[in-house]
């Protein structure tokens, strides 16, 4: 049983791109110019929202009745995530415009190829499409940064990304040949539905699911992290991130920031959160490793940072980070859900808080990088740090645009940034704590430690964000005020692309006042229902039957 309908917004905008690529090849006026290609682009989001927005997930069957096997999904998680990448996508189109007019149709196509991709994700339920939309939304904007470099730095940057994302890519498709070898399938409702212990299983899961997983099970999901680690920048599977983000161009820095690490949010929750029951105290101590070294280089790196991308990159980092260790703690919440009953449809937990601190840095991203990109628009490269105040000092409202966007990215109070930033706090404090008994004596010691690491990478990455805020109104010399006014007469700035960044920043600032409304939306979209849990399958196995069946087997 399919439903065809989930994966009509997917290939709507993969379509509308790679039409976009076909008729940008013409001579005429209208397809040179990219107004075509804006317009189908746009046509295109329109009909993917308009698809989505008719998609219905059908009725679960009765209890006795078999398990429905599809190879995608209409869940809370696929639907929203797809909302969430569809708005990202609308962004990042509008951030293309800002530029070179003779490259937008180009990167009208990248943007819609990698979100199609995106979206082929979030509603995966198969190890083949998730791979495809994993590794599609990665490369497609590898495969444009390279065809639009032309220094030799973007080029080279543009080959690290290619490679990297090509590794990762073969990572994802061994770990998953790996698992799918041993455990007999490639769905994912089938690896969800495999008991914790081995033994034998009922009705349609007998034949597949019966094969014990050794330790190359464990082999395979190493695999799948460093796949997936990759375009989701945690280290150690992408030290080269701040090469590649200082050689990337604004409107690439955006897209690397946001559409693959979508995907990849999507695709751990999916594989690990949700994956296998019997792995997943495996899966909380491989996404617990991957947090603190990630959080331990990006935090200990960012402080040092003249570089506003690099910069970037280590907050980007670290935010990466703080995702893993919320999933981490969700995969505690998987285990032991007696342990988390305060988890509801209104109070998110460590998926929730990973979804949300994902979203919310995103929108904050692409408007620095809408500004970046207005700044750059003479063709000067912006990015050295004191460069970039000095071209800021002019414009009070671009300054404070550019300090508020920063700050949410670090994490500041009360931007949005601080309240996503408490909420992994919450989750990661609550690992094994039982809300009927007293607070410390029950809670995983090692995650307190690990807590208090959170915050000290969170304070280093606050510390040159605050620096650079405080540089910001700083009053500028008679030649630096010369300059601006210069800068300005010549038309040199992308005034469309500066608005952009300052109406993101007010949007960040709006959403800072109202913390509860977005907690209880990432709340909705990760919460599973007492029927959906990953043990439900191990549930219809009584224990019992399993005594008695080894009993009879000895």
């Amino acid at each position: 049983m399919v439903n065809a309908i989930a994966i009509v917004p997917a290939l709507i905008v993969a379509i509308a791109g790679v039409a976009i690529l076909v008729l940008g090849r013409g001579r005429g006026r209208v397809f040179s110019s990219g107004r075509f290609g804006g317009v189908l682009c746009w046509l295109g989001l329109l009909a993917a929202v308009a698809t989505l927005a008719l998609a219905r997930p059908g009725p679960p069957p009765e209890p006795p009745a078999r398990l429905p096997l599809s190879a995608v999904t209409l869940d809370s998680l696929a639907t929203g995530t797809a909302w969430m990448a569809l708005l990202l996508g609308a962004m990042c189109a509008a951030l293309t415009r800002v530029g070179s007019s003779r490259r937008v149709a180009g990167r009208h196509a990248v943007v819609l190829l990698s979100l199609g991709s995106v979206l082929l994700a979030c509603v995966a339920n198969d190890f083949v499409l998730l791979v495809i939309g994993v590794s599609g939304s990665a490369l497609a904007i590898c495969a444009g940064q390279f065809f639009e470099a032309e220094t030799a730095d973007e080029r080279y940057a543009a080959s690290q990304s290619f490679v990297l994302n090509a590794f990762g890519a073969v990572c994802l498709v061994s770990g998953a040949l790996l698992l799918s070898a041993l455990a007999g399938t490639t769905n994912l409702a089938e690896l969800h539905a495999l008991p914790v212990h081995a033994g034998a299983v009922g009705d349609h899961l007998a034949a597949r699911g019966s094969r014990a997983l050794p330790l190359a099970g464990e082999i395979g999901s190493v695999l799948l992290l460093a796949g997936l680690g990759i375009p989701l920048l945690a280290a150690p599977f992408q030290l080269a991130a701040a090469e590649i983000f200082e050689g990337a161009t604004p409107w690439s820095l955006g897209l690397m920031g946001v559409l693959p690490r979508c995907a990849a949010l999507v695709a751990v929750i999916r594989v690990f959160v949700e994956g296998m029951p019997r792995y997943l105290s495996s899966a909380q101590t491989a996404l617990t490793a991957v947090a603190l070294v990630t959080l331990l280089i990006g935090g200990s790196l960012a402080y040092w940072q003249t570089s506003l991308r690099r910069l970037i990159a280590f907050v980007v980092m670290v935010q990466a980070g703080l995702i893993l260790l919320a999933l981490a703690a969700a995969c505690s919440e998987a285990a032991r859900p007696d342990a988390v009953r305060w988890i509801d449809a209104q109070i998110p937990g460590g998926a929730g808080a990973a979804w949300l601190l994902f979203g919310v840095d995103s929108l904050a991203l692409l408007g620095l990088a809408a500004i970046v990109s207005g700044l750059e628009r003479s063709g000067d490269r912006v990015d050295d740090l004191e460069e970039l105040t000095r071209r800021l000092r002019g414009d009070r409202s671009l300054a404070a645009a550019t300090m508020l966007l920063l700050l949410s990215l670090a994490g500041v109070p009360p931007l949005p940034g601080f309240w996503t930033r408490v909420a992994v706090l919450r989750s990661v404090v609550s690992v094994s704590f039982h809300p009927e008994n007293d607070f410390l004596p029950h809670q995983n010691t090692g995650y307190v430690l690990f807590a208090l690491l959170m915050v000290a990478a969170w304070l280093a990455v606050a510390a040159p964000c605050l620096i650079l805020a405080s540089r910001l109104f700083a009053s500028q010399t008679p030649m630096e005020a010369a300059q601006t006014r210069a800068v300005r007469a010549s038309g040199a700035l992308h005034r469309g692309g500066l608005g952009f960044g300052v109406v993101v920043a007010a949007l960040v600032v709006a959403l800072g006042f109202v913390p509860n409304l977005g907690l209880h939306l990432a709340a909705r979209v990760t919460f599973r229902k007492p029927g959906d849990t990953v043990l439900a399958a191990e549930k219809a196995q009584p224990v019992k039957k399993h005594r008695r069946a080894r009993a009879s087997e000895e």
